[in-house]
């Protein structure tokens, strides 16, 4: 479920960086602002990921990753870790 370690290190750059934009609700990862700042493209991120679903079930997979929230912004990451779950449980 939810990353409960709360690394919240840049997902854009190598540095030590705490995340202030483009923040996941489940692992608390984002982007610095010296990168929002360049204008890197937040790529790892997805914007109101609950309202682009395409159906009941995915819906299901992030709220209940999430704690139960739908999150404004969930990274690649998490998205990967829920289907991964998703997928030991036999529900793939």
């Amino acid at each position: 479920m939810v990353n409960t370690k709360q690394e919240n290190n840049c997902a854009y750059c190598k540095e030590d960086n705490c995340s202030t934009h483009f923040i996941c609700e489940c692992c608390k990862v984002g982007m610095c602002d010296d990168c929002y700042d360049l204008d890197t493209e937040h790529i790892n991120h997805y914007h109101q990921v609950i309202e682009n679903c395409d159906s009941n079930e995915n819906i299901k997979l992030i709220t209940n990753f999430c704690n139960g929230i739908a999150p404004e912004y969930f990274c690649e990451k998490c998205l990967k870790e829920a289907l991964r779950e998703k997928e030991i449980k036999g529900q793939v």
